[in-house]
C-alpha cells in the first residue's frame, strides 16, 4: 500500500489582558453625572473624533481628544443609555449611562 504523512506546525496567538485594554478605549465614570472622561489606545488616529450618540444614533456630543484623552461635558445631556465611540478609529463602542 501507499504510505504518506504530513507535518503540520502550528501558531497559536492571543493577548493577556493588559495587551486587550491597551487596544480598547475606555470611559469613565459610569454611570456619568458631569464629565465623562474618555482614554483612546495609543494606536489611535490622531484625527479621531469622540461621539457620544443616543439610543437611536443621534449624535449628542463631540470632543477632539488632546493627545489619547477626551473630556464630554454631559451635564446638559438627559439621563438615559448613550453610547461613546471614536469617529475615524476602528474601536468597539463603549456603552454609558448619564444620570
Amino acid at each position: 500500500g501507499c504510505k504518506s504523512s504530513l507535518d503540520y506546525n502550528f501558531v497559536i496567538a492571543g493577548l493577556d489582558k493588559e495587551q486587550a485594554a491597551e487596544m480598547e478605549m475606555v470611559a469613565y465614570p459610569n454611570p456619568v453625572v458631569d464629565e465623562l472622561h474618555v482614554t483612546l489606545p495609543a494606536h489611535t488616529s490622531a484625527d479621531a473624533v469622540v461621539e457620544m450618540v443616543d439610543a437611536q444614533g443621534r449624535s449628542v456630543q463631540t470632543a477632539i481628544p488632546s493627545g489619547n484623552e477626551a473630556v464630554l461635558d454631559v451635564r446638559a445631556v438627559p439621563a438615559g443609555l448613550y453610547f461613546v465611540h471614536a469617529r475615524g478609529a476602528d474601536l468597539k463602542a463603549v456603552r454609558i449611562v448619564k444620570q
